[in-house]
């Protein structure tokens, strides 16, 4: 949606749902109309659009600064939304390697499977978008394990990332992402119940970044996308 103040958009903002659940992203008001009731307006909006869908749920990421704001709408800390960010050193494994146009369909099963609802949209657009950056891993000849990145600069950021409960070493993922001996500048976000990726940020050495954000939510609340399996989100907000 757009926001739109004395005849021209000042904001823009971004709800999806998925199924009975909804996340809120991409919130931007331009600095020179901050705090004339702008955001307001967007956020009531984008609730009253998920609401109109059936949505009992709604998550989003807050900044401590916009944390006040969402709390407005009825929406409340949940917990932390962590980033790590650090240089990877690149290692060659086996049983990882580029991700084909033809994996899609068992990745886009596994995704739905773990996250708990279908984003073949998403991780198919992201796959074209960049698919130099995504990789698979197999076990016994199938496919337990992904992760997509995308490149901002110098920075790979990544997700979605998931792997199997079985993958002892889900990093070896990230691992990949660089040339063998190289070095690639990691930048990712997890929940802090994530306590697999966090291990796994810990073994490749990546540090957390101060003061995170905060995953809030309105309503109940459930476990979407909150499955042991999956490691970094990606964009909650883009289904």
């Amino acid at each position: 949606m757009i926001v739109e103040q004395d005849g021209r958009p000042v904001g823009i903002g971004v709800a999806t749902a998925y199924g009975d659940v909804g996340f809120l992203g991409q919130i931007v008001v331009e600095p020179a109309f901050r705090g004339q009731g702008a955001g307001k307006r967007m956020v009531a909006a984008l609730v009253a659009c998920l609401q109109a869908k059936g949505v009992g749920s709604i998550y989003l990421d807050a900044t401590k600064a916009g944390a006040p704001l969402y709390e407005q709408h009825g929406f409340r800390k949940d917990q932390p939304s962590l980033r790590y960010a650090g240089v990877v050193r690149g290692v060659s494994h086996a049983h990882v390697r580029p991700m084909l146009a033809e994996d899609l369909a068992a990745v886009c099963a596994l995704d739905g499977q773990w996250w708990g609802a279908d984003r073949t949209f998403f991780l198919t657009r992201r796959w074209h978008l960049y698919p130099a950056l995504c990789r698979v891993l197999e076990s016994d000849g199938l496919i337990t394990g992904y992760v997509f990145a995308r490149r901002r600069g110098e920075k790979l950021w990544l997700g979605p990332w998931g792997a199997a409960a079985c993958v002892e070493r889900p990093e070896a993922l990230l691992e990949a992402l660089a040339e063998p001996d190289g070095n690639v500048h990691i930048h990712a976000g997890t929940l802090a119940s994530s306590l697999r990726a966090i291990r796994a940020f810990a073994h490749l050495g990546l540090a957390p970044v101060t003061d995170p954000p905060w995953r809030m939510v309105w309503g109940p609340g459930t476990g979407l996308g909150r499955g042991t399996e999956i490691l970094a989100n990606g964009t909650s907000a883009k289904g």
